[in-house]
Protein backbone atom coordinates (compact mmCIF):
# COMPACT_ATOMS: atom_id res chain seq x y z
CA UNK A 1 0.00 0.00 0.00
CA UNK A 2 1.03 3.61 -0.45
CA UNK A 3 1.10 6.28 2.35
CA UNK A 4 -0.34 9.33 0.54
CA UNK A 5 0.43 11.00 3.78
CA UNK A 6 3.42 14.10 3.73
CA UNK A 7 5.50 14.46 6.65
CA UNK A 8 6.61 18.01 5.43
CA UNK A 9 3.23 20.36 5.24
CA UNK A 10 5.04 22.93 4.28
CA UNK A 11 2.50 25.33 2.06
CA UNK A 12 2.84 26.83 -1.59
CA UNK A 13 0.46 29.66 -1.95
CA UNK A 14 -0.33 29.98 -5.44
CA UNK A 15 0.60 33.52 -6.48
CA UNK A 16 0.89 34.39 -10.12
CA UNK A 17 2.23 30.87 -11.46
CA UNK A 18 -1.40 30.52 -13.67
CA UNK A 19 -4.36 32.74 -15.24
CA UNK A 20 -5.75 34.73 -13.11
CA UNK A 21 -9.11 33.03 -13.70
CA UNK A 22 -8.40 29.41 -13.07
CA UNK A 23 -6.99 31.08 -9.86
CA UNK A 24 -10.46 32.44 -8.48
CA UNK A 25 -12.25 29.37 -9.64
CA UNK A 26 -9.52 26.73 -7.63
CA UNK A 27 -8.91 28.66 -4.60
CA UNK A 28 -11.57 31.26 -3.76
CA UNK A 29 -13.32 30.69 -0.37
CA UNK A 30 -16.21 28.03 -0.09
CA UNK A 31 -15.48 26.65 -3.66
CA UNK A 32 -18.59 23.73 -3.08
CA UNK A 33 -16.71 21.15 -5.29
CA UNK A 34 -13.91 21.10 -2.95
CA UNK A 35 -15.47 21.62 -0.05
CA UNK A 36 -17.97 18.75 -0.39
CA UNK A 37 -14.42 16.56 -1.24
CA UNK A 38 -12.68 17.42 1.75
CA UNK A 39 -15.97 16.82 3.63
CA UNK A 40 -16.63 13.62 2.16
CA UNK A 41 -12.87 12.60 2.89
CA UNK A 42 -13.50 12.87 6.83
CA UNK A 43 -15.10 9.41 6.67
CA UNK A 44 -12.15 7.81 4.42
CA UNK A 45 -8.96 6.33 6.13
CA UNK A 46 -6.68 3.78 5.24
CA UNK A 47 -4.61 0.91 7.04
CA UNK A 48 -6.11 -1.10 9.65
CA UNK A 49 -9.77 -1.44 9.83
CA UNK A 50 -9.67 -0.19 5.77
CA UNK A 51 -12.91 -1.57 4.70
CA UNK A 52 -14.15 -1.83 0.79
CA UNK A 53 -17.08 -0.08 1.36
CA UNK A 54 -14.79 2.93 1.58
CA UNK A 55 -14.67 2.80 -2.72
CA UNK A 56 -17.73 3.30 -3.55
CA UNK A 57 -17.84 6.86 -1.97
CA UNK A 58 -14.82 8.00 -4.64
CA UNK A 59 -16.06 8.74 -8.42
CA UNK A 60 -14.08 10.22 -11.17
CA UNK A 61 -15.82 13.63 -11.18
CA UNK A 62 -13.86 13.70 -7.41
CA UNK A 63 -10.26 12.40 -9.14
CA UNK A 64 -10.83 15.45 -11.51
CA UNK A 65 -10.87 17.61 -8.48
CA UNK A 66 -7.97 16.62 -6.92
CA UNK A 67 -6.52 16.42 -10.75
CA UNK A 68 -7.28 19.94 -10.79
CA UNK A 69 -5.00 20.82 -7.84
CA UNK A 70 -1.99 18.44 -8.50
CA UNK A 71 -1.75 20.08 -12.00
CA UNK A 72 -1.28 23.45 -10.20
CA UNK A 73 0.93 22.09 -7.34
CA UNK A 74 3.07 20.76 -10.07
CA UNK A 75 3.52 24.37 -12.11
CA UNK A 76 3.66 25.74 -8.60
CA UNK A 77 7.04 23.77 -8.01
CA UNK A 78 8.97 24.71 -11.61
CA UNK A 79 7.46 21.56 -13.11
CA UNK A 80 7.50 22.46 -16.96
CA UNK A 81 4.88 20.98 -19.65
CA UNK A 82 7.17 18.98 -22.02
CA UNK A 83 6.36 18.00 -25.39
CA UNK A 84 4.27 15.43 -26.58
CA UNK A 85 7.20 13.27 -28.15
CA UNK A 86 8.94 13.61 -24.81
CA UNK A 87 6.02 12.52 -22.93
CA UNK A 88 5.26 9.50 -24.84
CA UNK A 89 9.02 8.56 -25.07
CA UNK A 90 9.46 8.37 -21.13
CA UNK A 91 5.98 6.88 -20.44
CA UNK A 92 7.55 3.91 -23.00
CA UNK A 93 11.02 3.97 -21.60
CA UNK A 94 9.64 3.54 -17.95
CA UNK A 95 6.19 1.66 -18.11
CA UNK A 96 6.65 -0.29 -21.37
CA UNK A 97 3.15 1.85 -22.61
CA UNK A 98 2.61 3.49 -25.91
CA UNK A 99 -0.11 6.00 -25.41
CA UNK A 100 -0.77 6.28 -28.99
CA UNK A 101 -2.46 3.10 -28.72
CA UNK A 102 -5.01 4.73 -26.31
CA UNK A 103 -8.02 7.10 -27.49
CA UNK A 104 -8.90 7.99 -24.10
CA UNK A 105 -6.90 11.00 -22.25
CA UNK A 106 -6.44 9.64 -18.85
CA UNK A 107 -4.48 6.27 -19.26
CA UNK A 108 -5.18 4.52 -16.02
CA UNK A 109 -2.46 1.59 -14.89
CA UNK A 110 -3.84 -0.24 -12.51
CA UNK A 111 -2.15 -1.82 -9.57
CA UNK A 112 -1.12 -5.35 -9.48
CA UNK A 113 -2.47 -5.70 -13.09
CA UNK A 114 -1.19 -9.39 -13.44
CA UNK A 115 -1.74 -12.00 -15.61
CA UNK A 116 -3.74 -14.29 -13.01
CA UNK A 117 -4.83 -17.97 -12.86
CA UNK A 118 -8.48 -19.43 -12.79
CA UNK A 119 -10.12 -19.53 -9.50
CA UNK A 120 -12.40 -20.20 -7.35
CA UNK A 121 -11.64 -17.64 -4.53
CA UNK A 122 -11.84 -14.09 -6.01
CA UNK A 123 -10.38 -10.70 -4.33
CA UNK A 124 -13.28 -8.84 -3.61
CA UNK A 125 -10.96 -5.83 -4.75
CA UNK A 126 -10.92 -6.83 -8.50
CA UNK A 127 -14.48 -8.18 -8.40
CA UNK A 128 -15.58 -4.54 -7.57
CA UNK A 129 -16.90 -2.73 -10.69
CA UNK A 130 -16.78 1.17 -11.68
CA UNK A 131 -15.55 4.39 -10.34
CA UNK A 132 -15.18 3.20 -6.48
CA UNK A 133 -13.07 0.61 -7.70
CA UNK A 134 -10.82 3.07 -9.94
CA UNK A 135 -10.42 5.96 -7.63
CA UNK A 136 -9.44 4.50 -4.31
CA UNK A 137 -6.12 6.57 -2.75
CA UNK A 138 -5.80 3.74 -0.16
CA UNK A 139 -4.94 1.38 -2.83
CA UNK A 140 -4.30 4.13 -5.40
CA UNK A 141 -3.69 3.20 -9.02
CA UNK A 142 -1.41 5.16 -11.68
CA UNK A 143 -2.70 8.17 -13.83
CA UNK A 144 -1.02 9.15 -16.88
CA UNK A 145 -3.09 12.39 -18.96
CA UNK A 146 -2.00 12.70 -21.85
CA UNK A 147 -3.40 15.81 -22.62
CA UNK A 148 -1.73 17.55 -19.44
CA UNK A 149 1.34 15.90 -19.41
CA UNK A 150 1.34 14.40 -15.87
CA UNK A 151 1.45 11.66 -13.76
CA UNK A 152 0.26 10.93 -10.51
CA UNK A 153 -1.35 8.66 -8.04
CA UNK A 154 -4.60 9.47 -6.44
CA UNK A 155 -4.12 11.54 -3.73
CA UNK A 156 -6.32 12.53 -0.22
CA UNK A 157 -7.14 16.17 -1.48
CA UNK A 158 -6.82 16.60 2.15
CA UNK A 159 -3.21 16.00 1.61
CA UNK A 160 -2.58 18.77 -0.97
CA UNK A 161 -4.90 21.40 -0.26
CA UNK A 162 -5.12 23.27 3.38
CA UNK A 163 -8.82 24.75 3.04
CA UNK A 164 -7.94 27.34 6.37
CA UNK A 165 -5.46 29.27 4.15
CA UNK A 166 -6.50 28.13 0.91
CA UNK A 167 -3.33 26.86 -0.23
CA UNK A 168 -2.35 23.77 -1.97
CA UNK A 169 0.46 21.96 -0.01
CA UNK A 170 3.56 19.95 -2.14
CA UNK A 171 3.45 16.37 -2.58
CA UNK A 172 7.37 15.85 -2.74
CA UNK A 173 7.33 12.32 -4.42
CA UNK A 174 4.86 13.00 -7.26
CA UNK A 175 6.47 16.57 -7.95
CA UNK A 176 9.98 14.90 -8.07
CA UNK A 177 8.63 12.16 -10.19
CA UNK A 178 7.50 14.48 -13.26
CA UNK A 179 10.23 16.65 -12.78
CA UNK A 180 12.31 13.57 -12.73
CA UNK A 181 10.61 12.46 -15.81
CA UNK A 182 9.83 14.73 -17.83
CA UNK A 183 12.05 17.53 -17.27
CA UNK A 184 15.49 16.03 -16.43
CA UNK A 185 16.01 17.39 -13.48
CA UNK A 186 18.97 15.87 -11.79
CA UNK A 187 18.35 17.11 -8.21
CA UNK A 188 14.89 14.71 -8.33
CA UNK A 189 16.68 11.97 -9.48
CA UNK A 190 18.96 11.87 -6.10
CA UNK A 191 15.71 13.00 -4.32
CA UNK A 192 13.79 9.53 -5.84
CA UNK A 193 17.20 7.72 -4.93
CA UNK A 194 16.70 8.18 -1.44
CA UNK A 195 13.20 7.80 -1.52
CA UNK A 196 13.28 3.93 -1.47
CA UNK A 197 9.50 2.58 -0.45
CA UNK A 198 8.18 4.96 -3.14
CA UNK A 199 10.40 3.70 -5.73
CA UNK A 200 9.53 0.09 -4.86
CA UNK A 201 6.52 0.17 -4.59
CA UNK A 202 5.91 2.39 -8.09
CA UNK A 203 7.90 -1.23 -9.60
CA UNK A 204 6.44 -3.76 -7.52
CA UNK A 205 2.92 -2.61 -8.12
CA UNK A 206 3.18 -0.68 -12.03
CA UNK A 207 6.35 -1.79 -13.63
CA UNK A 208 7.79 1.00 -13.36
CA UNK A 209 11.82 0.64 -14.29
CA UNK A 210 13.34 3.66 -13.50
CA UNK A 211 16.30 5.28 -14.94
CA UNK A 212 18.01 5.77 -11.35
CA UNK A 213 20.05 2.51 -10.85
CA UNK A 214 20.62 3.48 -7.45
CA UNK A 215 16.75 3.45 -6.85
CA UNK A 216 16.42 -0.08 -8.85
CA UNK A 217 19.18 -1.40 -6.58
CA UNK A 218 17.22 -0.09 -3.71
CA UNK A 219 14.16 -1.85 -5.10
CA UNK A 220 15.60 -5.00 -5.77
CA UNK A 221 17.27 -5.34 -1.99
CA UNK A 222 13.24 -4.59 -0.86
CA UNK A 223 12.19 -7.48 -2.58
CA UNK A 224 14.55 -9.68 -1.42
CA UNK A 225 13.70 -8.23 2.46
CA UNK A 226 9.95 -8.94 1.87
CA UNK A 227 10.19 -11.92 0.38
CA UNK A 228 11.59 -15.94 2.96
CA UNK A 229 14.19 -17.31 1.03
CA UNK A 230 12.36 -20.42 -0.74
CA UNK A 231 9.87 -17.29 -2.27
CA UNK A 232 12.75 -15.04 -4.06
CA UNK A 233 12.69 -16.96 -7.18
CA UNK A 234 9.36 -14.79 -7.58
CA UNK A 235 11.35 -12.05 -8.43
CA UNK A 236 11.41 -13.69 -12.20
CA UNK A 237 7.23 -12.91 -11.78
CA UNK A 238 8.47 -9.32 -11.23
CA UNK A 239 11.09 -9.21 -14.36
CA UNK A 240 9.05 -10.91 -16.90
CA UNK A 241 4.53 -10.87 -16.86
CA UNK A 242 1.90 -10.44 -18.21
CA UNK A 243 -1.04 -7.55 -17.83
CA UNK A 244 -4.36 -9.25 -17.83
CA UNK A 245 -4.49 -7.64 -21.33
CA UNK A 246 -2.17 -10.58 -22.58
CA UNK A 247 0.58 -8.03 -23.07
CA UNK A 248 3.90 -9.07 -22.04
CA UNK A 249 6.51 -6.94 -19.95
CA UNK A 250 10.54 -7.85 -19.86
CA UNK A 251 11.91 -5.60 -17.59
CA UNK A 252 15.69 -5.39 -19.09
CA UNK A 253 16.68 -2.48 -16.97
CA UNK A 254 15.95 -4.14 -13.66
CA UNK A 255 17.63 -7.56 -15.11
CA UNK A 256 20.94 -5.37 -15.57
CA UNK A 257 20.96 -4.12 -12.29
CA UNK A 258 21.10 -7.26 -10.83
CA UNK A 259 23.70 -8.20 -12.54
CA UNK A 260 25.54 -4.57 -11.14
CA UNK A 261 24.22 -5.84 -7.69
CA UNK A 262 25.89 -9.22 -8.09
CA UNK A 263 29.22 -8.13 -9.35
CA UNK A 264 29.46 -5.53 -6.30
CA UNK A 265 28.04 -8.13 -3.67
CA UNK A 266 30.20 -11.14 -5.38
CA UNK A 267 27.42 -13.22 -3.97
CA UNK A 268 25.41 -15.40 -5.94
CA UNK A 269 22.24 -15.41 -3.41
CA UNK A 270 21.41 -11.83 -5.85
CA UNK A 271 20.79 -13.64 -9.10
CA UNK A 272 20.66 -17.50 -8.01
CA UNK A 273 16.80 -17.01 -7.51
CA UNK A 274 16.58 -16.34 -11.21
CA UNK A 275 18.26 -19.87 -11.85
CA UNK A 276 15.32 -21.42 -9.50
CA UNK A 277 12.42 -19.57 -11.42
CA UNK A 278 14.17 -20.38 -14.63
CA UNK A 279 13.29 -24.24 -13.72
CA UNK A 280 10.22 -23.76 -12.80
CA UNK A 281 9.21 -22.20 -16.09
CA UNK A 282 10.81 -24.93 -17.61
CA UNK A 283 8.95 -27.37 -15.94
CA UNK A 284 5.36 -25.65 -17.37
CA UNK A 285 4.65 -24.11 -13.98
CA UNK A 286 3.68 -20.80 -15.49
CA UNK A 287 2.73 -22.64 -19.06
CA UNK A 288 -0.67 -21.38 -18.82
CA UNK A 289 0.52 -17.44 -18.49
CA UNK A 290 3.00 -17.92 -21.12
CA UNK A 291 2.84 -19.08 -24.52
CA UNK A 292 5.65 -21.26 -26.06
CA UNK A 293 7.28 -18.61 -27.60
CA UNK A 294 6.90 -16.59 -24.77
CA UNK A 295 8.49 -19.01 -22.41
CA UNK A 296 11.68 -19.70 -24.85
CA UNK A 297 12.14 -15.69 -25.19
CA UNK A 298 11.91 -15.48 -21.39
CA UNK A 299 14.71 -17.99 -21.36
CA UNK A 300 16.69 -16.56 -23.37
CA UNK A 301 16.77 -12.88 -21.26
CA UNK A 302 17.71 -15.33 -18.47
CA UNK A 303 20.17 -17.32 -19.89
CA UNK A 304 21.82 -14.28 -21.56
CA UNK A 305 22.09 -12.58 -17.40
CA UNK A 306 22.65 -15.66 -15.37
CA UNK A 307 24.53 -18.18 -17.76
CA UNK A 308 27.72 -15.88 -18.48
CA UNK A 309 28.01 -15.14 -14.40
CA UNK A 310 28.21 -18.32 -13.58
CA UNK A 311 31.10 -19.70 -15.75
CA UNK A 312 32.97 -16.93 -15.07
CA UNK A 313 32.44 -16.72 -10.86
CA UNK A 314 30.94 -20.15 -9.95
CA UNK A 315 33.58 -21.86 -7.73
CA UNK A 316 31.48 -25.25 -7.01
CA UNK A 317 29.58 -23.75 -4.26
CA UNK A 318 27.70 -26.78 -2.69
CA UNK A 319 23.56 -24.88 -1.99
CA UNK A 320 24.12 -24.01 -6.08
CA UNK A 321 23.26 -25.94 -8.92
CA UNK A 322 26.37 -26.95 -11.05
CA UNK A 323 24.90 -26.09 -14.55
CA UNK A 324 23.85 -23.03 -16.50
CA UNK A 325 19.93 -22.48 -17.38
CA UNK A 326 20.67 -23.48 -20.91
CA UNK A 327 21.78 -26.63 -20.54
CA UNK A 328 19.33 -27.56 -17.87
CA UNK A 329 16.01 -26.27 -20.75
CA UNK A 330 18.26 -28.55 -23.49
CA UNK A 331 18.76 -31.60 -20.98
CA UNK A 332 15.27 -31.30 -20.49
CA UNK A 333 13.67 -30.93 -23.81
CA UNK A 334 15.91 -33.55 -25.77
CA UNK A 335 18.04 -32.83 -28.44
CA UNK A 336 15.68 -32.91 -31.38
CA UNK A 337 13.51 -29.73 -29.74
CA UNK A 338 16.78 -28.00 -28.68
CA UNK A 339 17.76 -28.20 -32.58
CA UNK A 340 14.50 -26.24 -32.70
CA UNK A 341 14.80 -23.26 -30.13
CA UNK A 342 18.27 -22.73 -30.86
CA UNK A 343 16.19 -22.17 -34.87
CA UNK A 344 13.95 -20.12 -32.82
CA UNK A 345 16.51 -18.27 -31.45
CA UNK A 346 18.84 -17.64 -34.63
CA UNK A 347 15.57 -16.37 -36.37
CA UNK A 348 15.37 -13.74 -33.86
CA UNK A 349 18.83 -12.69 -34.08
CA UNK A 350 18.94 -13.80 -30.47
CA UNK A 351 16.89 -10.84 -29.67
CA UNK A 352 20.04 -9.16 -29.50
CA UNK A 353 21.21 -10.20 -26.23
CA UNK A 354 24.77 -10.28 -26.92
CA UNK A 355 25.85 -13.25 -24.24
CA UNK A 356 22.55 -15.72 -25.73
CA UNK A 357 24.86 -17.27 -28.57
CA UNK A 358 27.92 -17.94 -26.65
CA UNK A 359 25.29 -19.02 -23.99
CA UNK A 360 24.11 -21.67 -26.32
CA UNK A 361 27.55 -23.08 -27.86
CA UNK A 362 28.54 -23.37 -24.18
CA UNK A 363 25.44 -25.23 -23.47
CA UNK A 364 26.52 -27.57 -26.40
CA UNK A 365 29.81 -28.24 -25.58
CA UNK A 366 29.19 -28.98 -22.27
CA UNK A 367 26.23 -31.82 -23.30
CA UNK A 368 29.11 -33.27 -25.47
CA UNK A 369 31.35 -33.06 -22.10
CA UNK A 370 29.07 -34.84 -19.92
CA UNK A 371 28.06 -37.22 -22.34
CA UNK A 372 31.53 -37.99 -22.94
CA UNK A 373 32.13 -38.42 -19.18
CA UNK A 374 29.15 -40.99 -18.47
CA UNK A 375 30.12 -43.09 -21.09
CA UNK A 376 33.98 -42.95 -19.89
CA UNK A 377 32.28 -44.13 -16.34
CA UNK A 378 30.14 -46.69 -18.10
CA UNK A 379 33.10 -48.12 -19.02
CA UNK A 380 35.37 -48.35 -16.34
CA UNK A 381 32.04 -49.91 -14.45
CA UNK A 382 31.94 -52.58 -17.29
Amino acid sequence: MISCKQGNKETILIKGTFKEEKLDSLVRRNNPEIENLLKLEENFFCGEGYRFENMEMLTKKDFDVTFSVIEKMLYANQYKEPTYKVFKEKILTCFGIDIDNYSEDMIIIYRNDNFEEPSEIQDPYFEMRGDHCVYDFCLSNLFISKKKKIITLMLPLRDIYDNRNQSIMPHKEIIALNRYLFNDDKEQMNYLANEKHFMYYLWSLFRFESTIEEANKNSIEFFYTDYPEDQEYKIGEKFFSKNKKGKLFIESRMLNTIVKLFEEKNHFKYIYPLKTYASYLINDKYKRQFTRNEKNKIIAYLANTYDPLFEQYYNGEEEYDETTILYDYKAHIGEGEWEKIKEEYKKNNYYNLPYLLPMIENADEYGTFLNNYKDYIRGEAE
